[in-house]
């Protein structure tokens, strides 16, 4: 099977930050069981996920411990600081700002972030929440990583629809 080709055959939506574990669980499976790149399996689950962030307030802003990944989720740690490391090399102080790792006291793993890196397409629930979303949570990943951002309503849906293959092709 042509791995290549699931984003043509499926779509994960990620409902807030709290199924953000679906990005580095879909890395893991296809570098370590489909023995797949990490360049092909990122790009594979970039073009499968898409982020839809209810609310700026803290809960749905979730930023997990680094040790509970660590003593949990072993592999899954190392997949998103691997992640950091190739995205940004170079921008300390950016990565400081937006990084997928919080390092003030104990590490946090930011499942915000982790969503907005790791998705084609990042909305809203209206437009108002995407404009927050773009001016306050992802307004340091860009221009370094920009997933298409746009409120939900049925002209986004339609453009997602007739876009995706676009936006997500393979070499």
């Amino acid at each position: 099977m042509d791995l290549t080709t699931l984003p043509d055959k499926v779509a994960i939506q990620l409902n807030d930050a709290h199924p953000a574990l679906t990005i580095p669980e879909l890395m893991r499976i296809l570098m370590d069981d489909e023995k797949l790149t990490w360049d092909t399996a990122w790009d594979i689950t970039v073009c499968t996920c898409a982020y839809t962030n209810h609310t700026v307030l803290p809960e749905a802003l979730e930023c997990w411990p680094g040790d509970l990944f660590q003593n949990l989720l072993p592999r899954h740690l190392e997949i998103i600081y691997e992640r950091i490391s190739a995205l940004y090399p170079g921008y300390y102080g950016r990565l400081r700002r937006m990084s997928l790792i919080e390092e003030d006291g104990q590490k946090k793993i930011n499942m915000a972030h982790l969503c907005i890196v790791g998705s084609h397409a990042v909305n809203g629930m209206a437009q108002i929440h995407s404009d927050i979303i773009k001016d306050t949570v992802s307004s340091c990943h860009h221009p370094l990583h920009s997933p298409s951002l746009f409120s939900l309503n049925v002209l986004s849906v339609l453009w997602v629809t007739t876009h995706t293959k676009q936006s997500c092709c393979f070499p």
